[in-house]
């Protein structure tokens, strides 16, 4: 028998199709992360902008709660604004 030297292009072809899909699973895996850190800032920043508005209510006395119309809040800062309705459960 012949001494077989390299490779063929049936096991180059394989390894080339194995390495591909091994991209593209990483590739979509590193999406999925992505999406998940975004969402996690977006946690993190509603429930920023609800302690501070937990805050500012808790400094009011109950009389300034109890007026007609409540209290006077401040404008929304960072593009974010509260519709003054609690969440359903």
């Amino acid at each position: 028998m012949r001494e077989r030297r390299g490779s063929s292009i049936i096991e180059v072809l394989i390894a080339f199709v194995l390495l591909m899909v091994a991209i593209g699973g990483l590739l979509s895996t590193s999406n999925a992360v992505a999406k998940q850190l975004g969402g996690g800032r977006r946690q993190s920043i509603a429930a920023s902008v609800a302690q501070s508005r937990l805050d500012s209510l808790a400094s009011l006395s109950c009389t300034n709660l109890a007026q007609p119309g409540g209290p006077r809040g401040r404008a929304p800062r960072g593009g974010l604004a509260s519709r003054g309705r609690s969440p359903r459960a």
